[in-house]
């Protein structure tokens, strides 16, 4: 009997990574893109993933330095791109097990010049990729960059500049389409887009999610879901109705349209965020939507919990809840409609829906907090701004002996966004507490 998607997601419980199985190494020789069905002395990146495809086996990719240009048009029929399976032109196709390394994601890029996404990994394929720029990924429905339907795995790849666009169709997965296993761990989605028009579902600007799903150590910034209806653009950085866990990871500067500048949450999705920051997000300003939307009413009831996580400055709604919330040792906090209304949080089905432990809320906000203070206050007592060693933006320190400090109810995570220990005594005082939201400031 065919596999479940259940049981696809259980396999990638029990070891996607795999077993240390002989690995083949197959050379490329040329960053141009041709297909003659051999790989010798010229091989393309295309010709070397048709040797992995035609084989059995797990094989390995190394790439240098250069950029990798998709010029082999897909199949078009009445203008629209036609999906095909072989990989001879657009998109690459992966069927088999491969991992494709290069040599830093700046440095070692594949660009679709906006002929087709990228790749395509199909059923029970298992695709790993390493130090590389996916970039100008293109379709008209789904995954501008990558469709998985496999087993996905992204380990420091940068993905900018794709997109999924359509006049007449729904659209998702800017950057990724996942209706497999997907895994991200050190990687930017940057610039990504979901477009669609005539009323049409817009969803997902870099991720779409429909399985399973988890992302650590990454950065969402600049990712957009357009067009369609106030409802129908929705989840700017991530779209999920499955599983998804995100955690140490930074969404900042994305825009929806519609509902979820950052994330939407669906369905009967289980989303858990921990340890990330969210800020300078925005939706459109026809009505207020939220940076994270969980759930819409009549659309069934998801799950969503909060841990360490600073959802702050953002335009529209810090968070709209339609289902069930945990919110642990969190902040929501200066987050405003566009004419400058305060709107942090809105609870539309009460307690015992929303559990909050450690929640911090601007004062006015709608729903069940610990804490509360004034919103003008955010930068003045709250919260400061943190950047990393390069002068970039990752989010919000507690100010010392703001109400953030120190104020953790029960166990903390064992560190923060940036891999801080927790607790620490950062005002002295001989006891080492747990800071409220994403970062921990350091002890002295």
């Amino acid at each position: 009997m065919p596999i479940s998607r259940f049981t696809l997601a259980l396999i990638s419980l029990l070891g996607f990574a795999g077993a240390a199985n002989a690995v083949t190494q197959v050379r490329v020789t040329t960053t141009e893109d041709s297909f003659d069905g051999a790989c010798d002395a010229h091989c393309s990146l295309r010709e070397a993933i048709h040797v992995v495809n035609t084989n059995p086996g797990d094989y390995r990719i190394i790439l240098d330095i250069g950029t990798y240009r998709l010029s082999l048009p897909p199949p078009m029929k009445k203008g629209l791109i036609q999906d095909e399976d072989e990989g001879h032109n657009g998109d690459l196709d992966i069927i088999g097990s491969l991992v494709i390394r290069g040599a830093g994601p700046d440095r070692t890029i594949i660009d679709a010049q906006g002929q087709d996404r990228i790749f395509d990994v199909l059923d029970y394929a298992q695709l790993d990729l390493r130090n590389l720029g996916l970039r100008n990924g293109m379709h008209p429905v789904d995954g501008g960059a990558i469709r998985n339907s496999g087993f996905l795995a992204l380990r420091s790849v940068h993905l900018r500049d794709n997109r999924v666009v359509s006049q007449t169709s729904p659209t998702q997965g800017g950057a990724i389409a996942n209706y497999g296993v997907l895994d991200v761990f050190s990687s930017q989605l940057i610039n990504n887009q979901s477009e669609s028009a005539n009323g049409s579902y817009s969803r997902g600007g870099a991720i779409f999610n429909a399985l399973v799903l988890q992302v650590r150590d990454s950065r969402f910034q600049n990712n957009r879901t357009l067009g369609g209806s106030q409802t129908r653009a929705s989840g700017a950085a991530v779209y999920t109705f499955g599983h998804a866990d995100i955690a140490r990871s930074a969404m900042l500067d994305n825009h929806s349209d519609g509902e979820g500048s950052a994330i939407s949450n669906r369905q009967l999705g289980i989303l858990k965020l921990s340890n990330s920051s969210l800020f300078r997000n925005g939706t459109g300003t026809a009505r207020p939507g939220a940076v994270i939307s969980n759930g819409l009413q009549g659309s069934g009831r998801p799950s969503l919990r909060l841990v360490h996580v600073t959802l702050a400055d953002n335009l529209g709604y810090g968070l709209d809840n339609h289902g069930d919330v945990d919110a642990r040792n969190s902040i929501i906090l200066g987050n405003r409609s566009a004419d400058g209304q305060v709107s942090n949080c809105r609870d539309n089905l009460g307690e015992p829906t929303f559990k909050a432990r450690g929640l911090l809320l601007g004062a006015e906000s709608l729903c069940p907090a610990d804490l509360r203070v004034a919103d003008g206050e955010l930068f003045t007592r709250v919260l400061q701004p943190s950047h990393d060693g390069n002068g970039v933006r990752t989010g919000f320190l507690p100010q010392v002996e703001g109400p953030a400090l120190g104020a953790g109810v029960g166990s903390c995570a064992g560190h923060d966004q940036v891999g801080t220990l927790r607790p620490q005594d950062a005002n002295g005082d001989g006891q080492a507490r747990c800071d409220l939201g994403a970062f921990e400031l350091p002890g002295i």
